[in-house]
């Protein structure tokens, strides 16, 4: 039989439980669940810290450990985006063009936004940030810029000089970048010395993505 114990100031509750399947620790706020941290009986006894459930196995978790010692956190924010089709014609004379990062490979934190191409930070932190362009149809152009632009600074790697004689130039802009909550990124390529907007970047995961982690 369980035996079940519980302290309480005014409206304020700690909630332990011992029994042999799911031992676990709830924290109540007003009598309302707010975290449990316990072992899930249900997940192979994974030690688990959840989010708004009455036991290991409820709620949402937020951190969780295997038996083994494998630590997974399904909500900290993460996630790569990358353009599906690309774009043609849209810099070369200096122009400035928004990459279009329309699709996602993951978003565990749904922070990224297909629409506008952006990441939006949930919290304070640092961040790892990383974007990376296949640029097409360079030719004889005189530079390369590729931008990663946030709320508090602008990262780049400008290749300049004629960057490539050949027809394609690849760059790739990474950073761990101190970022409010709220903040933002996105990136730009810009292409110089081409008679017109004769330029653009490739499509396809590989070529042309963006991504990002909450480091701490």
């Amino acid at each position: 039989m369980a035996e079940n114990n519980a302290i309480n100031k005014q409206t304020e509750d700690l909630i332990i439980n011992k029994a042999a399947g799911d031992p676990y620790v709830n924290f109540q706020i007003g009598g309302v669940d707010e975290f449990v941290i316990g072992v899930d009986d249900s997940d192979a006894d994974a030690l688990k810290l959840n989010q708004g459930g009455s036991s290991p196995s409820g709620g949402t978790t937020t951190f969780s450990m295997s038996a083994s010692g494998e630590m997974n956190m399904p909500v900290q924010p993460a996630f790569l985006a990358y353009s599906a089709s690309g774009q043609t014609n849209v810099t070369g004379n200096g122009g400035v063009v928004t990459i279009q990062f329309d699709t996602e490979s993951f978003d565990q934190a749904s922070d990224f936004n297909t629409g506008t191409y952006t990441f939006t930070t949930p919290i304070t932190g640092r961040y790892f940030l990383n974007s990376k362009v296949l640029a097409r149809a360079v030719g004889a152009a005189t530079g390369v810029l590729v931008s990663l632009i946030t709320s508090n600074a602008t990262y780049t790697f400008n290749d300049s000089g004629n960057p490539n004689a050949a027809s394609d130039e690849d760059q790739m802009t990474k950073v761990v970048a101190d970022m409010d909550a709220a903040d933002t990124a996105y990136t730009t390529l810009t292409i110089t010395g081409l008679a017109g907007n004769t330029a653009g970047y490739f499509g396809g995961y590989a070529y042309t993505n963006i991504g990002g982690i909450l480091l701490c």
